[in-house]
Parts: C-alpha cells; sequence; structure tokens
C-alpha cells in the first residue's frame, strides 16, 4: 500500500488494494487522513480567544444574552421606565427564559409587554451599533407597547367565533356518518379545509386535506370546508350523513338559509348538496 502527500491540501492520499473475487469492494477504496490537524476542542478554544466578548456598547467583558437585553447601560435606560425594572436585580437571571418566567407569574398583560420591550431594545441596540441610530429609550418603550396594542386590536377582527358545539367529539346515531371540517389559515399564501368522516363507533372511515392559494375570510372558508365535505362523502357513496363544524355563525347562516350576497352563491352550493 503507498501513500503520498498532497503538496496543496496536505492530506495523505493512497490506494487500497482489493481482491477481485471480494464483491464488497468493487472499486479503489480511496483513503484519506489530515496531516497536523489540531484537535477540534483545540480549535474551538483558540477560536474563542480570538473573539473579543466584550459588549460594544458598554465594553464590559460580559459574554452572556441576559447583558445585551437586560443589564447593559443601553438596556437599562429604557427598562427603567418599566414596572419590574428593581426585580431584575433582585433575581439571578441566567437566561432570558428565566426572566419570562419571572414575569409570567404576575400577568399575561405584562408578559405581553415584557417581550416586545425585549424585542424593541435588540432592534435598538442593533440600530445603534450597524446603523449609527440612537432613539431615546421612550420612544424603544412607546414603540413596543403600541405594538402590543396594534395586535391586541387587530387580534379581535380574525378571531373565529367560539363554538356552540359540545368541545368533546359525540359519535352520531347508528347508521349515520358524521363528518367533521375546519379550515385553516397557512401562513401569508394560502389556507387549508380538513375533512374526517367517522362511524357510531369512532372508526375513522375517512380523511381529506385540500390546500389552494389565497385567503377571504373565515367564515368563508368555514363555509368552502363545509362544501368540501359534503363533496367527499358524495364521492365516497355516503348519503346518510351528519355534518359538524366549530363555526356557529356559519351554521346559524345554513339552519336559517340567510347569509350576505358577497356569500349567497357558496352557501347556495352547500344548500343543493344538503337538499
Amino acid at each position: 500500500m503507498g501513500f503520498q502527500m498532497d503538496s496543496e491540501t496536505r492530506h495523505l492520499q493512497g490506494c487500497y488494494p482489493y481482491d477481485s473475487k471480494d464483491k464488497t469492494l468493487n472499486e479503489d477504496v480511496h483513503m484519506e487522513g489530515l496531516f497536523k490537524r489540531p484537535p477540534s476542542n483545540y480549535a474551538l478554544v483558540k477560536r474563542i480567544q480570538d473573539v473579543d466578548a466584550r459588549c460594544a456598547l458598554c465594553g464590559e467583558l460580559q459574554e452572556s444574552e441576559t447583558h445585551p437585553l437586560l443589564f447593559c447601560p443601553h438596556a437599562n435606560k429604557i427598562w427603567a421606565t418599566f414596572p419590574f425594572a428593581n426585580v431584575f436585580s433582585t433575581y439571578h437571571l441566567c437566561s432570558i427564559v428565566d426572566a419570562v418566567l419571572m414575569i409570567q407569574k404576575c400577568n399575561n398583560v405584562q408578559l405581553r409587554k415584557f417581550i416586545a420591550i425585549i424585542w424593541s431594545c435588540w432592534n435598538s441596540r442593533n440600530n445603534d451599533l450597524f446603523h449609527n441610530r440612537i432613539l431615546s429609550p421612550m420612544r424603544v418603550i412607546t414603540k413596543a407597547l403600541n405594538f402590543v396594542n396594534e395586535f391586541r386590536v387587530a387580534v379581535k377582527h380574525f378571531v373565529v367565533p367560539l363554538a356552540r358545539t359540545p368541545s368533546t367529539w359525540e359519535a352520531p346515531p347508528p347508521g349515520l356518518v358524521k363528518n367533521n371540517f375546519d379550515r385553516a389559515k397557512l401562513g401569508e399564501w394560502g389556507k387549508g379545509w380538513g375533512v374526517v368522516g367517522r362511524y357510531s363507533s369512532d372508526d375513522i372511515l375517512f380523511s381529506y386535506v385540500q390546500q389552494a392559494s389565497g385567503f377571504t375570510e373565515a367564515e368563508l372558508e368555514e363555509a368552502n370546508a363545509c362544501l368540501l365535505a359534503l363533496r367527499r362523502a358524495g364521492e365516497l357513496s355516503y348519503r346518510k350523513i351528519i355534518i359538524e363544524g366549530d363555526c356557529s355563525s356559519l351554521i346559524t347562516k345554513l339552519q336559517t338559509k340567510i347569509c350576505p350576497k358577497y356569500d349567497l352563491e357558496l352557501c347556495n352550493q352547500v344548500y343543493l348538496k344538503t337538499s
């Protein structure tokens, strides 16, 4: 067996001879070995030593996640207006998770504000370091709290009405198939509808998922999911079915056959399937 040193890569290269009768080796096996490569732990220690771990804003030799977000003078000025600022110095916080768990014991409102200020504090630090844009602590806090309030208001317009149906699944009468449907919003790009059909014995007969691009509004997508459930049951020749969904406003419109003009066509398709 012969080996030679590659002058550029400093790798040992060689060829392992094999017996042509040995089917486990059907070609030359190239072997490489690193030459004078330092151990991985040594390389890691050397790299850490070469990195300046001091805070770029205050110069403190402190490499941790809590320093830039809680204890750096830059962060202290921001947190000074927060009601729990004095608590940070009282407790030994090893991580941001510790701080979150501590604030969570108070109430969810303060927790939302705390997380938003953490995010705003990090953005403010980056703007100072990389763009030389310094925002006043009060403005940083105001932006964070405005974000929380705007989000709270916006969520009210996207929440689907709570179901007026039992919280647990109830089996249909013997001989009938219960067809449950629901819709989902897939990120920013699309939507999905899901269908599950079950016997009174709770055995799953079929399940089906369909995705599409775009999203109109929650109630209309629930209607699309309902229509998909009816079509799927028809394709599988199930005639005696019960349709169940968790959007009470849609169920009311289908029961009373009263709906706005903009979704009249969609509801009519559902009516035709149920009639």
